[in-house]
């Protein structure tokens, strides 16, 4: 319904440096301020794909201030525009940069990019909320990373790509239905079969 409001939840946050709008930062630490007021400390992400982190309002943040950020979403995001984000994607944190990267772990695209502003809107994609389903375009080996192909509920095809990881001890065949998502700590998206009596 139009001017249906969501529920984007902001925290409050002190930047230790320059934070622009709607830049990707990393979350620190967190301090108890009078009265009762949980406040986030942020920076510039210093790892890629680093967890935890937030994204910043519409408003700049200087070094010092305090300002606004969201651990959620829906929410715009700055973006690296050496890639174009496309609906579905993952992207995440980079290291030494305010926006957010195509490959790396953490937000998922949902569209309405603003290339002027050099932003697009992004989701939380948080282990376990979000899943694919789609078919191995290859064998994977067990304890190895491959190549799958994302499918839609009808099962057919997207041409959409992704590498993730089988951790499993039997290898995985081509052509078997998969699922995949990710997990805090793990630095490639997590691959299981939907059927294990199919696994070499």
């Amino acid at each position: 319904m139009r001017g249906q409001w969501h529920n984007t939840h902001w925290i409050e946050a002190l930047a230790s440096e320059d934070i622009p709008a709607f830049g990707c930062v990393e979350i620190t630490g967190a301090v108890h301020e009078e009265p009762n007021r949980t406040v986030l400390l942020v920076s510039q992400p210093n790892e890629d794909s680093v967890s935890p982190f937030a994204i910043n309002s519409h408003k700049p943040i200087p070094s010092g201030g305090y300002g606004l950020v969201s651990l959620t979403g829906p929410v715009f995001c700055l973006y690296d525009n050496a890639s174009t984000p496309g609906t579905g994607e993952l992207w995440g944190p980079q290291a030494g940069s305010f926006e957010i990267k195509k490959g790396h772990l953490g937000l998922i695209i949902l569209g309405g990019i603003d290339t002027e502003r050099g932003i697009v809107c992004v989701n939380d994609a948080s282990a376990g909320s979000l899943w694919w389903i789609g078919k191995t375009t290859e064998a994977i080996a067990a304890e190895d990373t491959g190549d799958v192909e994302q499918h839609d509920q009808l099962w057919s095809a997207t041409g959409n790509h992704f590498t993730v990881l089988n951790p499993h001890e039997v290898a995985f065949p081509s052509g078997l239905r998969v699922r995949w998502t990710y997990y805090p700590g793990w630095t490639d998206l997590v691959a299981e079969p939907f059927d294990y009596t199919e696994c070499a």
